[in-house]
């Protein structure tokens, strides 16, 4: 009898170790509520103003355009204006001009005038250059948002609504490639009247003929793509002269970016005046022999949660595989190979943003991240829980850690 007793004894020890190691176990796991996480209203007053703004800025659609960093940038620099310096949602920064204006460096210098010529493209779009071969609207595709958060610090950003506000991406191919035309029309234009020797008194009413010329040619025809492109009457806000002096410089990317940039000007969304300007953080994986990682998942999401829980608690952006979202993805980690060469897009290299963490009833721990999709998103389609508010999925810890190599943020 005695024997039973003890046998049961210690039968209830050790369920009782057990049941304190899986709770200690548990809270080492912090999971708890952060920033999106949190309910935006309890007892219908405002119970966390980190959430109500992540349902209160706009999720824009990429669309086609491959430029899901400049997304994220844009949104973490939006989010820092609002939350962090207070200004009012009255305006949100463009992706695309953030973009364009990043892909092609501000010390770029023409080859011809210059010897070497100065390049930090995203890809190859300065060897296009000086080939002179037709530039590619994914020649801005596959860039970092650390660039772009850069560009937007230094210069602001521009209202989305001024540039982006497209009908359909064919239009604005249609007319971005109409204006590429007469770009290069221009300049062989120049080409062949630059073969002529002159002195300089005749070189200065030379260059007057050759802008007249070209203002009778082409002119008209690129302010219409203009006006296509950025959909807005472009004479409002840079002269002719201005346009022509633009058509000759030696680089289309340039020409287009420049346009842009001085269409937004009088609009910009800029950080306060005479705040401190964020720093730019980095963490990434490093990759070892054998197609191995040298840290393990824990350390990614480990930076994840410090900019979850910093003060104030700010999201953050991940490069990761989109397949996560999908149900094919097993929970398997990505390979340092699937990052860097994605021939059979097996991981589909894709940019967003982390912004809450919270606890399901399940117990699982999920991360919201949210993904540039116009706000739409479907549980039926994907591996992940919708959350309706902000258009982003709740995606498990596991799966956030074993899909993501590289978080950028600001702080």
């Amino acid at each position: 009898m005695r024997n039973v007793q003890l046998f049961v004894i210690i039968r209830e020890v050790k369920l009782l170790t057990i049941l304190i190691l899986f709770s200690l176990d548990a809270l080492s796991d912090d999971c708890s509520q952060a920033l999106g996480g949190k309910p935006a209203y309890l007892n219908g007053k405002v119970y966390s103003k980190e959430r109500k703004l992540l349902e209160d800025m706009a999720n824009i659609d990429q669309g086609t355009f491959g430029i899901c960093y400049a997304h994220s940038a844009a949104f973490l620099y939006d989010y820092y204006r609002f939350y962090v310096q207070g200004q009012k949602i009255e305006s949100i920064s463009s992706p695309f001009e953030a973009a364009l204006s990043t892909s092609e460096a501000a010390s770029y210098e023409d080859s011809k005038s210059h010897g070497n010529g100065l390049y930090t493209y995203n890809s190859k779009i300065g060897e296009k250059i000086e080939n002179r071969d037709r530039i590619l609207m994914s020649d801005f595709e596959g860039g970092s948002p650390e660039n772009s958060l850069k560009y937007l610090i230094a210069n602001g950003g521009c209202d989305h609504f001024i540039i982006d506000q497209m009908q359909t991406s064919d239009a604005y191919r249609k007319a971005m490639w109409n204006l590429k035309k007469y770009y290069y029309m221009v300049q062989d234009f120049l080409e062949i009247v630059d073969s002529e020797d002159r002195n300089f008194i005749e070189d200065y009413y030379f260059n007057r003929a050759v802008n007249k010329r070209i203002e009778e040619l082409f002119l008209p025809q690129v302010k219409y793509c203009l006006d296509q492109v950025m959909d807005s009457w472009m004479g409002r806000f840079i002269d002719d002269q201005t346009i022509i002096a633009l058509l000759k410089q030696a680089s289309p990317v340039r020409f287009v970016n420049d346009l842009v940039f001085a269409r937004c000007n009088k609009d910009r969304q800029k950080l306060n005046r005479f705040s401190s300007k964020p720093k730019i953080i980095k963490t990434e994986l490093n990759v070892l022999k054998g197609n191995r990682w040298k840290q393990k998942p824990k350390y990614i999401i480990g930076s994840i949660d410090k900019a979850l829980e910093s003060s104030p608690p700010l999201p953050i952006e991940i490069a990761h595989c989109s397949r996560v979202y999908s149900r094919s993805f097993r929970s398997k980690r990505v390979a340092p190979s699937d990052v860097v060469n994605d021939q059979f897009a097996s991981c589909g290299r894709h940019s967003a943003v982390v912004a809450g963490r919270k606890r399901f009833p399940n117990g699982e721990c999920r991360y919201l991240v949210i993904n540039w999709n116009g706000g739409e998103c479907s549980d039926e389609k994907w591996n992940s829980i919708c959350d309706e508010k902000t258009g982003g999925y709740w995606i498990t810890k596991t799966d956030l850690g074993n899909a993501t190599w590289k978080t950028t943020q600001l702080k």
